[in-house]
């Protein structure tokens, strides 16, 4: 097993040459020599002469980071391992329980919230609204001009819920509920990347919808950073690059046609990327991250998503303890 950590330059380069059989000093200076070229790929393959769809990748680890706070002192975290946000929603997580101590319940399954037996679909942008929910007649079914029906596009931008919940649409399904993990970036950026480090996301969402549509004052999230001691936690650990989204199928960060200039670099003879297997993505991300990290310069992506799946094998699981200051209390905790 080979484990790329991109947080430690040094250690990096030395898994990245042990992958692709080439020597250090070689490695930065192709990497610093390609970074000033159009096509840095395609130099930094051309020196090498590394086969895209040839080096095996099924047995490298990326190391994660990933910022999130706990009210019941770790406990569900050691026994079932960080699951992505639907599985929490879902089963009776501390996350869940805290949910419905306020009377509110999310299903997924059936795009649904409770709120004290109030139910909010949260319905598809091309989906037209079964009933209203403040109880009366489409407010926006009409256009206030030409009197004419409006268009579903149309209500679903005029119409005040539809509006406010596209918000936690957005996190469950669009975002497909799956973990952020950081895998590049100092310490600050870490720790202070959105508000992670006080409270779950999901909880701020949940009380601005309640909030603006029942004319409550929640505070959920003052409430849950509480009962957390004003504490969070940097979780630490290795994941399978194959678990990643978009790293060994197409990446966003990789235009088509680019895909199809980089099928010279390998020993099939394909007409189409679209035939590839994952060794071929997934070299092209790894190496082109380096290209860039060994160049000195920002990688094109800080963060990673991962696919939710029932439960990742994650290795070498470590947590750090932080106060609100960012201070570390010591020890760094192994979980087995």
């Amino acid at each position: 097993m080979l484990y790329f950590d991109f947080f430690d330059k040094d250690k990096c380069l030395s898994t990245f040459c042990k992958l692709y059989h080439i020597s250090e000093d070689d490695a930065v200076s192709y990497a610093i020599e390609a970074s000033s070229e159009p096509d840095s790929l395609s130099y930094f393959l051309d020196k090498t002469k590394i086969l895209l769809d040839v080096v095996d990748i099924k047995d490298v680890y990326i190391h994660c980071k990933h910022i999130t706070t706990s009210i019941d002192g770790l406990e569900y975290l050691k026994k079932y391992g960080l699951l992505p946000l639907s599985r929490l929603l879902e089963e009776r997580s501390p996350l869940s329980n805290f949910l419905l101590e306020h009377g509110i319940t999310i299903d997924i399954k059936n795009r649904t919230i409770d709120y004290l037996g109030k139910k909010m679909y949260l319905y598809k942008s091309d989906e037209e609204c079964t009933e209203c929910f403040f109880g009366t007649k489409c407010r926006c079914l009409t256009d206030p001009i030409h009197k004419t029906k409006t268009s579903l596009q149309y209500r679903d931008i005029a119409c005040e819920y539809r509006d406010k919940i596209k918000c936690i649409k957005s996190k469950l399904f669009y975002d497909k509920a799956e973990l952020e993990v950081h895998i590049f970036g100092s310490d600050e950026d870490v720790h202070n990347y959105s508000i992670v480090k006080r409270y779950p996301e999901i909880l701020y969402t949940v009380e601005e919808l309640i909030n603006s549509l029942f004319d409550k004052y929640l505070c959920l999230t003052h409430e849950w950073f509480e009962k957390a001691n004003k504490e969070h936690y940097c979780v630490e650990f290795d994941v399978n690059i194959s678990d990643f989204e978009n790293i060994t199928t197409k990446s966003p960060h990789v235009y088509d046609y680019q895909y199809d200039d980089y099928l010279c670099y390998c020993k099939q003879d394909l007409d189409s990327y679209e035939k590839m297997n994952a060794n071929f993505f997934g070299n092209i991300y790894l190496i082109k991250y380096m290209i860039s990290i060994l160049a000195n310069e920002e990688p094109f992506s800080y963060y990673g998503a991962i696919i939710p799946i029932p439960k990742l094998p994650y290795k070498n699981v470590t947590f750090g303890k932080y106060t609100l200051e960012n201070e570390l209390i010591p020890p760094i905790i192994k979980l087995t």
